[in-house]
């Protein structure tokens, strides 16, 4: 469950919703100090009602009273319906207390009897409303929520507007939804009512491809392939409701070539009435326009008799609200249920007697292409080609959802006869499906070619097919690889085999040397076919390989990658040249270098939109790269859009990113969360022979439990780490931080002669190697042990050296990790006021990284630096600053561009700033700077 400001996420309902809560979690909070309304509007279907719902929830979890009265078209001939509503729940609790004639009038509503007599003040119930309000305000904040309120009765919207426009300084407010766009009448006028900065509107717009997917995924409890998602998608505009009708209609459909979704039978009402409205004048234009992808007005001008014919049709069909035409030409339906509706509203024959004329009338080869093969129900040998070149096309331009589409139509449009054409067509389909991460359909396609009695050629491809779709099953894949480099007749399939084994044999397997060895033979194949494409990518591989068992006998640069020309396709896991060059300056501490080949590739990757085309080793060292530079929040996207292209696509690989996030939370303080995923790793690891990860989880989870001053956890995780890279042929320092850490393990725990072993193997890689960022850990974890044998000033020293080459490098947790030692160092040597500097130093950037753990022990040694109670009760110069922030009344949100930093950030000073004021509240927070218990100004 996710949490933004008070609001939470309890349901698959408010997916892609985070801004929207956070705006109404800041509502509710500023409740309690100043009225003020809201009003949520969108289209039906949109998420209005979820979102009510959940901020009249968090006000109620907060202790606002609410009262909610929800509008229906039928009740509008109601008079007061909604009035009765929201004040059934509450006139016992006003009745005693209002004036008689306003008792008299709100029991009236109520059906109550009275003995009244007379005609009744006209503007007796509004005051009366008014005055209820302000009673029951008068006890704590009161919130009024309104369910689409464009139903509400006349007489209700008329006394609620007069409540509205008089709300005072009384923490009231008014929360209401709205069907329709910006040009619907609001009936309360709350934009009128309140103060411009006490008013907000929402509007809610279509949800993103990626909360879809989440959204169907929690609904469901399936994974909809991201092809038919793309058509859910397109299909819904993004409408979270129509979303999940369309995708419990073809959850179960195989993968194929379509021009629209069938409307749901669920939501055929919706548009049924307005597609039979449309004048009959219009049909060929509609038919025409839900047919064709992006039919622009010259297309149709083409098709349909001339500019005149098309204009005049064109604006009768735009009057009736049925489509529009925008900047670039391209004429749209308004909302694509009415375009699903008419394409389906036509016969099959007249579908196909339509795609067959747009074929004539299109350019692009793709375009062409998919009109021909769905007017096209029979084996057609020219089409089948015509369509498989579509494919290559939309596969070069980094579309594998359509390529993958197309192959499989080429495949279907074959001659029965051609039996190399289908199984060339196969073959092709299933990579694409790989790229588009349809793992499943990828194995499925070429399970028939793999038949022992299938031609070694072509049983050599789909084994290697296998292999790449495998993910479970290690001993699988590489007995696949194996066969596949055996029988192939091909050098070329030979390589890819080679280059996976690289990978999956060697470097996942826990061999770096069998990785190498791999990675140069699949140089030497590439070398002999003079191919200048496979040459520096195999060059790539071998450099990757060579650096982490600390060798740099083979070079690959910047300069290398800028002349290399990139893979057409390369698999989830392969190292590719970019991230080979990329990963290695990681490894060295070139940051910005690695940042700028990683991101340029990234960026690339996304450009050409194929999900797999963005491989998981780019993402993990992304990961590394912004965590080490303390970019954590950067770091935690990556993380997130790893999990997401694994979840979908390679879900048994999920641990191989999931790593980072015992990292990250552990280290924002997140500790059960974070033991949990390591724990869930190193299952997930087990089950699938993977030894090579393993090392990086315990790493991750040891490095949390040191941050939190747990050595001897910490020594439960680490123990061995150092005999395993060794085991494995692991020589470069820079692969994850383990040796630094173990060290200082085990220099808290007091075994120095074991620290000592472990610091000499890291100076001697360090000065082997050269290395920036070993050099300064080394020197680092001597502080440490000097510090441990008493030579106090010799280990401030190394660790201030140590802390600027930090600096020079830009790794902030290690510069504040330096200081932190330093600190310790100088105050053991009674510097106190020295020890001071460096321990605040050290909280500042650690503040700035969001590292609570090590912040909380800094601070802890910065007391014992200087035990003199401090005025402000300890609160440092940033607790100060959040703290007077917050008692002004600003949001977390607010506090966070004040200071320009992060809403973590903040929710971490105001833990430490209510642990130790002794206060629970924001409420007891303001009364205790009012009080002056800072003891000075803040």
């Amino acid at each position: 469950m996710s949490h933004t400001s008070g609001v939470t996420t309890p349901s698959f309902e408010l997916v892609g919703r985070d801004e929207e809560l956070a705006r109404l979690g800041e509502f509710v909070e500023r409740l309690r100090e100043h009225p003020g309304a809201v009003v949520i509007r969108g289209e039906p279907g949109i998420g209005k009602t979820a979102l009510l719902r959940e901020a009249v929830a968090a006000a109620q979890r907060d202790g606002v009273r609410v009262l909610v009265a929800r509008c229906a078209e039928a009740e509008m001939p109601i008079p007061l319906g909604a009035v009765s509503d929201l004040l059934d729940p509450a006139f016992e609790d006003v009745a005693d207390v209002l004036a008689e004639p306003q008792r008299r009038a709100l029991a009236a509503v109520l059906g109550i009897a009275t003995d009244a007599q007379g005609d009744p003040d006209r503007l007796a119930l509004p005051r009366a409303l008014v005055a209820a309000f302000r009673v029951l305000a008068a006890e704590g904040p009161l919130l009024v929520a309104v369910d689409d309120v464009q139903w509400l009765d006349a007489a209700s919207a008329r006394v609620l507007a007069f409540a509205a426009r008089r709300t005072g300084e009384a923490p009231i407010g008014v929360l209401a939804t709205l069907r329709g766009g910006h040009d619907e009448r609001e009936p309360l006028g709350l934009a009128d009512a309140f103060e411009p900065g006490a008013f907000a509107d929402i509007a809610l717009g279509p949800l993103g491809m990626g909360a879809l997917q989440h959204l169907v995924r929690l609904r469901f409890d399936v994974r909809i392939p991201r092809a038919k998602l793309a058509d859910v998608h397109a299909a819904s505009g993004g409408n979270p409701m129509f979303a999940l009708e369309f995708a419990r209609a073809i959850e179960r459909e195989d993968a194929h070539l379509r021009a629209r979704l069938p409307v749901p039978s669920s939501l055929q009402e919706l548009v049924r009435d307005r597609i039979r409205a449309l004048p009959d004048s219009t049909r060929p234009l509609l038919e025409l326009v839900a047919a064709v992808e992006r039919p622009t007005g010259l297309l149709l001008s083409k098709a349909l008799g001339g500019t005149a014919a098309v204009e005049r049709v064109f604006d009768e069909a735009a009057s009736a609200g049925a489509i529009s035409v925008g900047a670039d030409d391209v004429v749209r339906f308004t909302h694509p249920l009415l375009g699903s509706a008419v394409y389906f509203g036509m016969s099959s024959a007249r579908r196909r007697s339509l795609h067959r004329e747009a074929a004539e009338l299109v350019d692009n080869l793709e375009q062409r292409a998919r009109h021909l093969a769905l007017a096209t129900t029979d084996p057609d040998g020219a089409i089948a080609e015509v369509v498989e070149r579509a494919a290559a096309a939309a596969a070069e331009r980094g579309a594998p959802d359509a390529a993958a589409a197309l192959a499989a139509e080429a495949v279907r449009l074959t001659s029965p006869d051609d039996e190399v054409a289908r199984v060339r067509r196969t073959l092709l389909g299933a990579g694409y499906l790989i790229e588009a991460g349809e793992i499943g359909a990828a194995r499925v396609r070429v399970e028939p070619l793999l038949d022992p009695r299938a031609p070694p050629a072509v049983r050599a491809q789909a084994l290697v097919i296998r292999a790449e779709t495998e993910h479970q099953n290690r001993g699988l894949i590489l007995a696949s690889l194996r066969e596949a480099i055996d029988i192939t007749p091909d050098p070329r399939v030979r390589w890819q085999a080679w280059i996976r084994y690289a990978q999956h044999g060697g470097w996942v397997s826990g061999n770096a040397r069998t990785a190498a060895e791999a990675a140069r033979e699949a140089l030497r194949i590439a070398v002999e076919l003079d191919d200048q494409v496979l040459i520096p990518a195999s060059k790539a591989a071998v450099a990757y390989y060579e650096a982490g068992r600390g060798r740099r006998e083979v070079e690959f640069d910047e300069a290398d990658l800028a002349g290399a020309e990139p893979l057409r396709r390369t698999a989830p896991w392969q190292v590719t040249p970019a991230i080979s060059v990329g990963t290695r300056l990681l490894w060295a501490g070139e940051l910005d270098r690695a940042r700028d080949v990683l991101r340029r590739e990234y960026e690339e990757l996304v450009r050409q939109g194929s999900m797999l085309r963005l491989p998981l080793m780019l993402l993990i060292a992304l990961v590394d790269l912004e965590w080490r530079a303390g970019r954590w929040l950067a770091a935690e996207a990556y993380v997130d859009e790893g999990l997401a292209i694994l979840e979908d696509a390679l879900p048994g690989g999920v641990h191989v990113v999931l790593y980072a996030h015992v990292l990250i939370a552990g280290s924002r303080g997140r500790v059960d969360e974070a033991r949990q995923a390591a724990a869930t790793c190193l299952r997930m690891a087990e089950q699938r022979d993977d030894h090579v990860n393993p090392l990086r989880v315990r790493w991750a989870l040891g490095h949390v439990e040191l941050a939190r001053g747990d050595a001897a956890a910490a020594w439960r995780a680490l123990e061995g780490l150092p005999e395993a890279l060794d085991t494995f042929g692991i020589a470069e320092p820079g692969w994850q931080p383990i040796l630094p850490d173990v060290v200082e393990t085990l220099v808290v725990l007091g075994r120095l002669d074991e620290a000592e072993a472990v610091l000499r193997q890291l100076e001697t890689q360090a000065a082997a190697l050269r290395h920036r960022w070993a050099t300064p850990a080394a020197l680092r974890c001597r502080a440490m042990l000097l510090l441990a044998h008493e030579r106090a000033d010799d280990a401030a020293a190394a660790a201030d050296r140590a802390a600027a080459l930090f600096e020079e490098l830009g790794f902030p947790l290690d510069r504040a990790r330096a200081l932190l030692v330093a600190g310790a160092a100088r105050r053991r040597a009674g510097q106190r006021r020295r020890a001071a500097d460096s321990l605040q130093r050290a909280i500042d950037i650690l503040n700035a990284v969001g590292a609570s753990l090590w912040l909380e022990r800094a601070e802890d040694e910065l007391r014992r630096a200087n035990p003199r109670p401090r005025r402000d009760r300890e609160l440092t110069n940033a607790e100060q600053r959040v703290a007077a922030l917050v008692a002004e009344g600003q949001t977390n949100r607010e506090v966070a561009a004040q200071l320009f930093t992060t809403i973590g950030t903040v929710e971490a000073h105001l833990t430490r700033i209510y642990r130790k004021l002794g206060v629970r509240s924001r409420t007891q927070l303001s009364r205790a700077i009012a009080d002056d218990v800072l003891g000075g100004e803040v």
